[in-house]
């Protein structure tokens, strides 16, 4: 089909498709009537021969369909290749640069609009020895978007050309689909196909307004899971229907923190953390201090915890399962039955319908009050594209990328601060996945922003837990001196750091679930002198300066 999407003329909603013809009783069988071609001498064909053997290729292609169609119309059957056809002839006018000779005409009119939206298709001759004409019957029929979301939502910037073929998809990338759909007249649906989700409540709540703002528009939502964790559920709420196959499940089991320490297991092996801490509330060292969770520590867990069960669980399901109006005291007794099956999920009225993803498709004709669906996979996603290896430059040009032109139109800059912060320029661990960035790396973006006239405002985008107090200073002095406008955005947590460099913002936005703020500092290191001695090692130390030894690990700090 994708060959024949190339070979149409459109003008606007109506859309003429010229082929030559010689038909006999049946319009589209041109069998018949061939008229005879002499063989010619093999020779090396030209570049004009081989354009006009495609074409007539692709006329055989589009013929055989209509054939098809006609014989299926004579026969009174359900007709199912309009909708192909009309396909190829909305997207037709990306190929084919002259048109063909007018002996045989296919036009598509689509009548109404919007959601009313209907399509007429019509065949007929125009040649002065055969004037059939023949409508077929107006089919209602609809575009759904699919999207698929799993995984961390990550933050981080994609290259949208790898080494090894494609970059993926960002948390940013995801959104602009959603809206890129609700935006788009020609799709009348949204197919959410849900992995298991890995990331805080924030980013959550980023998809789901998406999707709320797509249906806001008239346009309805569907979810689809084979398994569905709380996050992934949380996002499932937000569209019209969900479904799960008999065979799979709703892991909605509410919230667990577990700390563990470690002080008892370093007196078995002499290692001791040697720790400056300010700020009671502080209690990323306490594992190491203690054996048991302080008060200020559990209450904020709990301050949390609480939080996140009641407005962006409980809360979510009141609102997403309107028809069942449960109350919060409901959703919690609920919530302590699960994990469920798909079945048992169904008859609580948490979900919709157990469906395989096959009859989950075909279920979208009947929720749309359409005759017939397509499915747009991966809707508006960007094709990897990998290196050419058959170019032996190719790898050259990975390692060293052009820089792309740059717009001279307005523009906001969007700064990314996601993962701890470090001095320096930041790193990447391919292994173990996760990333740090470093205040040079800021330093230098933010004045770049400045020094472009066409940059006219900066959005800082924050999805980290904080880290080094000085690196995060001197990203918040450079935000200070900038003369252009800053607007933070927080994604799942800016906190400690995270949120300190916010403080110069003009404004700051969070969503209800991102966890910010700043509750102290500490220093810390753990000392293996006792280790070293309980092994058999000894130390000596040669020094000149009375604190040259503050930085080693053998020896604790002095008062």
């Amino acid at each position: 089909m994708n060959a024949l999407r190339k070979s149409a003329i459109v003008f606007g909603t109506v859309g003429l498709l010229s082929l030559p013809l010689w038909a006999d009783e049946n319009p589209f069988n041109p069998s018949k009537n061939t008229k005879p071609t002499e063989k010619k001498p093999d020779e090396k064909k030209s570049e004009k021969a081989e354009i006009k053997e495609a074409k007539a290729k692709k006329q055989m292609e589009v013929l055989e369909l209509a054939e098809k169609s006609w014989s299926l119309k004579n026969s009174g059957k359900q007709l199912t290749d309009i909708t192909e056809l009309a396909d190829f002839l909305e997207e037709g006018e990306k190929g084919l640069q002259d048109p063909w000779s007018k002996t045989y005409q296919f036009e598509h009119i689509q009548v109404g609009a919007g959601q009313e939206a209907r399509t007429r298709c019509i065949f007929f001759t125009v040649n002065q020895d055969n004037k059939k004409r023949m409508e077929f019957p107006e089919v209602t029929r609809a575009r759904v978007a699919h999207i698929k979301i799993s995984g961390s939502l990550s933050e981080a910037p994609v290259d949208s050309e790898s080494l090894f073929g494609g970059g993926g998809e960002n948390l940013s990338m995801l959104l602009e689909r959603i809206n890129k759909a609700a935006k788009d007249d020609k799709v009348k649906g949204l197919y959410i196909e849900l992995g298991s989700i890995d990331s805080g409540f924030g980013k959550v709540n980023e998809v789901r307004v998406a999707i709320q703002n797509f249906r806001k528009t008239g346009k309805k939502a569907f979810a689809y899971s084979e398994e569905l964790s709380t996050k992934a559920y949380m996002i499932a709420l937000a569209c019209d229907g969900i479904a799960l196959p008999e065979s799979g499940g709703l892991e909605l089991i509410g919230l667990r923190a577990e700390v563990t320490f470690y002080k008892e297991a370093f007196k078995l092996i002499d290692v001791k953390a040697d720790v400056l801490k300010m700020g009671k509330y502080k209690s990323a060292v306490e594992p190491y201090l203690a054996d048991k969770m302080s008060d200020e520590n559990r209450e904020q867990i709990k301050s949390m915890m609480d939080d996140n069960f009641d407005k962006e669980i409980v809360a979510n399901i009141i609102a997403g399962r309107t028809k069942q109006k449960f109350t919060a005291k409901q959703v919690e007794e609920i919530i302590d039955q699960g994990p469920f099956t798909a079945k048992k999920a169904e008859k609580l009225g948490l979900i919709d319908n157990l469906m395989y993803q096959d009859e989950f498709e075909k279920s979208f004709s009947k929720a749309l009050a359409v005759e017939s669906v397509k499915v747009e996979q991966n809707y508006g996603k960007a094709e990897a594209k990998g290196p050419d290896f058959s170019n032996p430059l190719a790898l050259l040009d990975m390692l060293s990328p052009k820089k792309k032109p740059e717009s001279k139109a307005d523009k906001i800059a969007v700064i990314h601060i996601i993962g701890g912060i470090e001095s320096g320029k930041g790193s990447v661990n391919p292994l173990m996945g996760g990333s740090t960035v470093g205040s040079d790396t800021i330093v230098a973006a933010i004045r770049e922003a400045e020094k472009n006239p066409t940059v006219k405002a900066i959005v800082l985008r924050v999805d980290s837990p904080g880290g080094s107090a000085l690196a995060s200073d001197i990203m918040w002095r450079e935000l200070k001196i900038c003369k252009k406008p800053v607007v933070a955005s927080m994604g799942d947590v800016a906190a400690s750091g995270g949120y300190y460099v916010c403080m110069n913002a003009k404004k700051i936005f969070a969503e209800p679930g991102t966890v910010t703020g700043s509750i102290g500092v500490f220093g810390l290191k753990i000392v293996t002198g006792g280790l070293y001695a309980k092994g058999g090692l000894k130390t000596e130390v040669v020094s000149r300066g009375k604190n040259s030894g503050v930085g080693s690990s053998t020896y604790e700090w002095s008062e």
